[in-house]
C-alpha cells in the first residue's frame, strides 16, 4: 500500500469510528441575534401660561388634552415629565410656583401676560433665571410668545421676543419661535388662527407641538 493510500484509509477509519460513537460533525457556531437597541427618550418639562395649558383657559396647573405639550409628547423620542402651567400666569407666578425637578430639556413659554400687565423686561429676566435654577436641565429652550391682536402696555410682543432671544444667547440657552408662520406682517395673528386674538385653535396647537418637538429633537443630535 502506498503512503498516500494508507493516509486515506486511516482517515476513513476515523470517520467511521466517529459515526459509530454517535459524535456529531462539527457545526459552525451560531451567534445570537442582537436585540434591537432601545434609545432612552429625551425628557422635557414645561413652564408656561394658558398658551401651554391648552385651548380654553382654566384654573388648573396641568395641561389639558389639546395643549401643544401632548402633541410634542407623541414624538417617540421625547417624554413629557411635568412642570407647571396656568392660565393667566405672569412670569413671577411661574417662578414662585414651579417645584424643583429635573428634565433633559426645560421649555419655558412666558411673557404673554407680562405684556398685558406691562411688567418690566428686567422682571422677566429675574423670573426666568429663577425658573432655570429651580428646574435642573441640560438644555433650556425659551419659546417666543405668539402674536396678539391688541397690546395695551408699553412693552410689545416684539419687545419681549427680542429680549428673550438676547437673553438666551447671553445665558447659553436656546430660543425658538414656533409661531413664525402664523405672524402677519403687522405682527398680529394671520386671519382665522386665533378666534379670541390670543389663543390659537386646537389644530394650530397640535402643529405647534410638532414643531417644538422637532426643535427639541435637534438639540439631542
Amino acid at each position: 500500500m502506498t503512503r498516500r493510500a494508507a493516509i486515506v484509509a486511516a482517515l476513513a477509519l476515523v470517520s467511521l469510528l466517529a459515526g459509530c460513537a454517535g459524535v456529531d460533525p462539527v457545526r459552525p457556531a451560531v451567534l445570537p441575534t442582537p436585540s434591537p437597541s432601545v434609545s432612552t427618550p429625551t425628557t422635557f418639562a414645561v413652564v408656561g401660561d394658558s398658551l401651554s395649558a391648552g385651548c380654553v383657559p382654566y384654573p388648573g396647573t396641568t395641561p389639558d388634552d389639546c395643549s401643544w405639550i401632548f402633541s410634542a409628547d407623541d414624538d417617540p423620542r421625547l417624554e413629557y415629565v411635568g412642570g407647571w402651567v396656568q392660565s393667566g400666569a405672569q412670569s413671577t407666578l411661574m417662578a414662585e410656583s414651579v417645584s424643583p425637578g429635573r428634565a433633559d430639556v426645560l421649555v419655558i413659554l412666558a411673557g404673554t401676560n407680562n405684556v398685558f400687565g406691562n411688567v418690566p423686561l428686567s422682571r422677566l429676566q429675574t423670573d426666568l433665571d429663577s425658573i432655570t435654577d429651580t428646574v435642573e436641565s441640560r438644555d433650556v429652550l425659551l419659546l417666543a410668545i405668539p402674536p396678539m391682536e391688541s397690546e395695551a402696555g408699553t412693552t410689545t410682543v416684539a419687545d419681549v421676543n427680542a429680549y428673550l432671544k438676547l437673553l438666551a444667547a447671553d445665558r447659553g440657552w436656546n430660543y425658538f419661535d414656533p409661531w413664525s408662520e402664523y405672524r402677519a406682517e403687522d405682527g398680529h395673528w394671520v386671519t382665522g388662527v386665533a378666534p379670541d386674538g390670543v389663543h390659537p385653535t386646537a389644530d394650530i396647537q397640535q402643529t405647534t407641538g410638532r414643531r417644538i418637538a422637532a426643535y427639541i429633537d435637534g438639540l439631542t443630535l
